[in-house]
């Protein structure tokens, strides 16, 4: 199974639990133990993770913290438990004490076993966050949170890049915020902006502002719509199967207008038709929607590994990212894989894009002979 599928399996398992877990050490067996170990750490090897962690924090010699995640010796990431029914409100600072105490440390965790605050130190450094960046409720878990949560995999975790991308998702947190707030009632300012240039014979008073407000409110509303209803109608089909015939075979293409290729050829001025990886055949008529449709086959199969190319410099160009959890500035056309937080570059050449997906094979151990391209001999780029 992929990480999806694990954490989902592991939503399921917790509320089946829940009834039957008293107490703290109950929550950490139960609910927190599991949780560290779908993201990957062995919570079985001491050097990985050290429960009742007592490192000097400069409050008492007593105070311990419940796990420390190590990495390269030093620990990266702490987790505070609590017992599940118990208030998370009221922790924040005895988590911040250890977090302030431990310059290495870039994630500090609270929880109950059910529901999990993260925190770092966007404010100031080396000094942990009022307010978590990221909150994930297994009693409530969506497939955006379960995207988020694969940074903190041990394959992919990055103790540098982990900052920025909690900072990615306050910036994002707060904009979708403001966004909401000016769409669900548009703020005099807004209505100003959109109909300045359109009601030039009267004064934008209060008065005049009022008058436009329901129909700036139905607009937004009708643009949101037509947003949404275009993205749909561009994503990529989950999958693409050939046609079957009444016997349930693959329809195959006509005879002489196709030539099967292999990734370790290089074919220039010709268009594939379909490509198959390991046996399934899929129809595409670009080189882009081959991209997006391998990326999207192997990020079902492992999610976290296709994300572990975010920071993987043998998977990006030396200065234009090819993949990406956000839309980067510096991506010149990403497009955005279905159901997923995970975008791909697609201003690429042919080859460019076939030795992309040589290194997505190798990386996910799929050899290259288990992948065909099938091209129009007739046909250019």
């Amino acid at each position: 199974m992929g990480f999806k599928e694990n954490v989902l399996l592991l939503a399921k398992q917790f509320l089946e639990s829940k009834p039957h877990i008293v107490g703290e050490e109950a929550a950490k067996t139960a609910l927190i133990i599991p949780f560290m170990d779908v993201l990957g750490y062995n919570v079985f090897n001491p050097l990985e993770v050290k429960p009742e962690y007592g490192a000097d924090f400069g409050v008492s010699k007593n105070k311990k913290v419940d796990y420390a995640i190590f990495k390269n010796d030093v620990p990266i990431i702490f987790i505070e438990a609590k017992a599940i029914n118990e208030k998370l409100d009221n922790h924040d600072a005895q988590l911040g004490y250890y977090f302030n105490a431990t310059p290495t440390v870039k994630i500090a965790i609270l929880t109950n076993g059910l529901w999990y605050k993260f925190f770092t130190d966007l404010k100031q450094p080396n000094i942990m966050d009022g307010t978590p960046f990221f909150e994930i409720d297994f009693e409530n878990i969506k497939d955006t949170h379960i995207d988020i949560l694969a940074q903190f995999s041990k394959e992919i975790f990055d103790t540098q890049q982990i900052v920025k991308f909690a900072d990615e998702l306050v910036c994002m947190s707060g904009i979708n915020k403001t966004l909401r707030g000016l769409f669900e009632n548009p703020s005099d300012e807004f209505i100003k902006f959109l109909i300045k240039d359109l009601v030039t014979s009267k004064s934008l008073n209060s008065k005049v502002i009022d008058q436009y407000r329901p129909l700036v409110n139905k607009c937004v509303n009708a643009t949101l719509i037509d947003i949404i209803s275009e993205r749909i109608k561009m994503a990529p089909e989950s999958k693409a199967e050939p046609p079957k015939s009444k016997e349930g075979s693959a329809v195959e293409t006509p005879a002489g207008s196709n030539v099967e290729y292999t990734l370790n050829e290089n074919p220039t001025n010709k268009r594939p038709i379909a490509f198959e990886l390991e046996g399934d055949k899929v129809m595409v008529n670009s080189w882009i929607e081959m991209l997006l449709k391998t990326v999207e086959i192997l990020y079902r199969k492992d999610t976290v590994k296709m994300k572990s190319f975010v920071t993987d410099e043998g998977m990006n160009g030396h200065t234009v990212p090819y993949f990406s959890l956000l839309p980067q500035a510096t991506m010149r056309k990403p497009i955005k894989i279905p159901n997923a937080e995970f975008y791909v570059e697609t201003n690429r050449n042919a080859d460019s894009i076939r030795k992309s997906i040589v290194s997505m094979l190798e990386r996910y151990g799929i050899g290259s002979t288990n992948f065909k391209i099938y091209l129009r001999a007739d046909s250019s780029e």
